[in-house]
């Protein structure tokens, strides 16, 4: 392996690698993210070892990037007046221009101190839908007996016009299936006990939303998720349109492949807490870890032993690389982290755990993995980019792989 090297210095998470070019967009801060001023994020542009600002207004979070890379869109806190509950916008940052369009509206009551929220967007994979969870505040708050509403709504990227899903329930974490066939969220509709997830077919840019067309996809007795309102689970869907399955953890500490056929099966195999996983770019294999073992998911559900660590050991940011055949991973010792490979298949020289990146101290990985990915990236030449952490300044390191191949 060649010697890396920094090439953002300033924080770089949630990288995406712009096809055809040595460039990627990554996610900005001037702030960490424990200080007070600190704002959400902002989208720049690293391009043969010069470093851009795609855009500098309405820093936010949740940010999602349409397949293409045309657009990204993102959650924005408008904190220019302070209410109990401030607004929070969805922004659709245009790219590489970086002009910012937003696209929802307080439609609060102007003495309602508890405002509209707009938040958890996601991206059609063909780009024409961006869903987000809508939050909208009753003027009297729930213990004075108000009732907020919690919906999803749709904006068409073409006709740049809002609708919201069937009202009458509550519903969260809008996401679109990987062949772009449903838009899928979690809810307590039709009357079940707890939280389960439901769908809607899409076709032609449009949300079928007729109640006789609504799909449950996932039966697991109202386990899919805890809380009220809800906290997300952990999840990730198949990226090949062939196997169309999301990953999820629901509340039972189960990790199911919830089908777009409505099979929502456990996992069999595991043990601990699922931490982090990645489908591989075939689609038929999933990478998960829970604490410091990892683990191949087949599509059968049956999951098989990669790696164990240290017992004490933290592992997480999981990602395939040189074409599924290695795992590159975060892993976190006695208050230091590093990323290291496994080799599950490929033509890499790799015996064992390889440490690929130098040993730092991990006192600010954790605040930033809860508000963004810290998962590395692999380009075909074998150069490799990943969130680092010196001296608790965040930044990229640009690693050669190529000197473990033959």
């Amino acid at each position: 392996m060649t010697n890396s090297a920094t090439v953002v210095p300033s924080f770089g998470g949630e990288l995406h690698l712009i096809p055809g070019q040595n460039a990627f967009y990554y996610l900005y801060s001037a702030n960490a993210t424990t200080s007070e001023a600190f704002q959400g994020f902002t989208i720049r542009r690293w391009q043969n070892g010069s470093d851009q600002a795609i855009t500098s207004a309405m820093p936010g979070l949740g940010y999602v990037f349409s397949t293409n890379l045309a657009f990204a869109a993102h959650s924005y806190e408008d904190i220019s007046e302070i209410f109990d509950k401030n607004p929070y916008h969805i922004v659709i940052d245009a790219l590489p221009a970086g002009t910012q369009t937003v696209i929802t509206n307080d439609e609060a009551a102007d003495a309602n101190r508890r405002r509209n929220q707009y938040t958890n967007p996601s991206i059609s994979p063909d780009g024409a839908l961006v869903a987000f969870q809508a939050f909208k505040a009753s003027v009297a708050p729930p213990e004075q007996g108000g009732v907020d509403t919690f919906n999803v709504n749709v904006y068409n990227t073409n006709t740049f016009q809002t609708t919201r899903l069937v009202t009458g329930s509550s519903d969260f974490f809008p996401s679109f299936s990987s062949d772009g066939g449903y838009l899928t969220f979690i809810s307590n509709r039709n009357g079940i006990s707890g939280w389960e997830l439901f769908a809607f077919p899409v076709s032609g840019g449009t949300v079928d939303t007729l109640a006789a067309h609504l799909v449950k996809m996932s039966s697991t007795g109202g386990l899919l998720a805890s809380g009220s309102p809800p906290t997300k689970p952990l999840m990730a869907w198949n990226p090949v349109d062939a196997h169309p399955f999301l990953a999820i953890v629901g509340a039972d500490k189960k990790l199911r492949l919830v089908g777009t056929n409505g099979t929502s099966d456990a996992v069999q195999g595991l043990s601990g807490t699922v931490t982090g996983m990645a489908w591989s770019s075939d689609g038929t294999k999933l990478a998960v870890s829970t604490g410091y073992t990892i683990y191949s998911v087949d599509l059968t559900r049956t999951a098989q032993v990669l790696h164990a660590s240290l017992p004490s050991d933290a592992i997480d940011d999981l990602a395939w690389i040189d074409g599924d055949g290695l795992i590159l991973y975060n892993i976190k010792r006695l208050g230091s982290t590093w990323f290291e490979l496994i080799d599950v298949g490929s033509s890499a020289d790799v015996t064992g755990a390889l440490k690929v990146t130098p040993k730092v101290l991990a006192r600010g990985i954790a605040d930033y993995r809860t508000v963004c990915s810290l998962r590395a990236v692999w380009k075909s030449n074998a150069e490799t980019y990943a969130p680092v952490f010196f001296n608790d300044t965040p930044g990229v390191l640009k690693m050669n792989l190529s000197g473990l191949f033959d």
